[in-house]
């Protein structure tokens, strides 16, 4: 047994006047998607359950519509349904605002993180709403992809991708294929980088003082190893150094360990040899 309500009925009266042809042209696929899941073909039918779904609002707007039961009588089926979805749209989409809905379209930015692919798609979504099959079919394909076209060169984010599809002529199906395989060239390539150490601020206190005042700096430290300890993560007059006021074992001052000590080094480096005149 049908369902006797498979769609929600069309609450015509509550929708927003600049959104009526929209939604009318959704909720008339759904219709016809019913009709063609149960076979149903007749239009006498048809019609009925067009005005039964579509619930009081709709049968309202459709009794006070010129003509709305005029068939003519020319063939053995006459086009009830037809008839009725015909004298429905001119009701509704003279609301549709074609200008706007293409200043909405030119106006679509790729968001930040968001995939290539799922630009595209709301892009056609858009160019779904800009009227242009009352132009014919092939025209129509014609309009849709200049207006995609430009959109993707205008919105998409990636810099590279813009410059390709400004140096050569492509079909909308090429600027999306290569959209999408840029994307991910570009993914793997970062994921290839090596990653950078983030760079820290420390604030030194110097010893020095100007007028009775600590003059104070900053200092970039990108995890090197501290010169004291060997150790990353601080610089060498941090407080939290663990060589700090340790004495070394080499040259018995204090603050370094004996593995870093500076005279350790100087010495199996060798000395200048002197070149002082005698």
């Amino acid at each position: 047994m049908q369902d006797s309500r498979p769609i929600p009925p069309f609450r015509c009266d509550q929708i927003e006047a600049s959104k009526l042809g929209r939604e009318w042209k959704s909720w008339k696929e759904s219709l016809e998607c019913y009709f063609a899941a149960y076979d149903i073909t007749d239009q006498h039918a048809m019609r009925a359950k067009l005005l039964h779904f579509g619930g009081p609002a709709l049968q309202l707007i459709f009794k006070n519509l010129k003509g709305h039961d005029h068939v003519p009588l020319v063939t053995l089926q006459p086009k009830w349904y037809d008839l009725a979805v015909k004298r429905l749209n001119e009701f509704f989409e003279p609301r549709h605002q074609s200008t706007s809905e293409r200043r909405k379209l030119r106006s679509i930015k790729q968001k930040s993180g968001e995939r290539f692919a799922d630009f595209i798609i709301r892009l056609k979504q858009q160019v779904a709403e800009c009227g242009f099959e009352k132009y014919g079919w092939e025209s129509s394909q014609i309009l849709c992809e200049i207006y995609l076209t430009d959109a993707v060169v205008e919105g998409c984010s990636s810099n590279e991708v813009r410059r390709i599809f400004l140096m050569k002529e492509l079909s909308f199906p090429e600027i999306e294929a290569l959209g999408i395989a840029q994307e991910s060239v570009d993914k793997q390539v970062e994921d290839m980088s090596p990653s950078q150490p983030p760079e820290k601020v420390f604030k030194v206190e110097q010893v020095k003082h100007k007028k009775g005042q600590p003059v104070s700096q900053y200092v970039k430290s990108s995890e090197k190893s501290c010169y004291n300890c060997g150790r990353p993560g601080h610089i060498a007059i941090s407080a939290a150094c663990p060589a700090r006021g340790k004495q070394c074992r080499n040259c018995k001052s204090y603050g370094h360990f004996v593995m870093l000590c500076r005279k350790t080094r100087r010495h199996s480096m060798g000395r200048e040899p002197d070149r002082r005149v005698k």
